[in-house]
């Protein structure tokens, strides 16, 4: 991802410190890193990914202090399809006390991730997914409020071409989940690196050619939803 798209992504969701944010990480942690970055500690961000502890690589080098990263919560994709009912009778057949304590623990966060994600009313969505971002969204998406931003990024057009048609059919008076969207758009942004000097200057030789595409739109919830 390039610097302007990711500048772009931050701009459209209007993140900022002390809102609640879903995000979407299969990019090393870099979009994770640059929500926590700009949230500055204030505030709640559960960043989505398949693994229960995710390699985001990018996170140790941007120099985020304690604060900022206590604010992060981690949701494997497989939280979503567990109960809590599930998950207590994993610790009361558990015979093992070491094994117990760890199972506790991680009871005890999943407790929390589950208590935020049923609290909803989430400002924000930043997706940069190797999933189908129309999957995500669906997913996602009810769990934001009203006129909140949805942002996807993709490599290609292509890759966002789905979500972007479901996306500008969807009303919420037809939506299962009474989550319709506005203001649905895509775009790509175009980076031109200049060399200054005397009587030399023009655009460089050698760039990037593309630094992807951005969808993004409004969410709009029916009656049902605003309740």
């Amino acid at each position: 991802m390039r610097t302007d798209s990711l500048s772009l992504m931050l701009s459209l969701a209007n993140v900022h410190a002390g809102a609640r944010g879903l995000v979407v990480d299969d990019i090393g942690g870099l979009l994770v890193g640059s929500v926590l970055d700009r949230m500055g500690g204030q505030g709640v961000v559960l960043a989505f990914n398949e693994h229960v502890s995710p390699g985001w690589e990018y996170l140790r080098f941007m120099n985020l202090s304690s604060a900022e990263r206590a604010i992060q919560l981690t949701v494997p994709w497989g939280l979503l399809a567990l109960r809590q009912e599930d998950d207590e009778q994993r610790l009361q057949h558990c015979v093992n006390p070491n094994r117990r304590g760890h199972l506790e623990r991680q009871l005890e966060q999943r407790r929390c991730i589950r208590s935020e994600l049923e609290r909803g009313q989430f400002d924000f969505l930043l997706i940069a997914s190797k999933y189908d971002p129309m999957s995500v969204v669906q997913v996602l998406a009810p769990y934001l409020a009203g006129s909140r931003p949805v942002v996807v990024y993709g490599q290609t057009m292509m890759d966002l071409e789905s979500c972007f048609r479901w996306m500008r059919q969807q009303k919420y008076e037809q939506s299962e989940s009474g989550v319709g969207f506005l203001d649905v758009r895509m775009c790509e942004n175009i980076l031109r690196p200049y060399q200054v000097l005397s009587e030399r200057t023009h655009p460089k030789n050698n760039m990037i050619s593309s630094g992807g595409y951005v969808l993004s739109g409004i969410t709009v919830l029916g009656p049902t939803q605003e309740q």
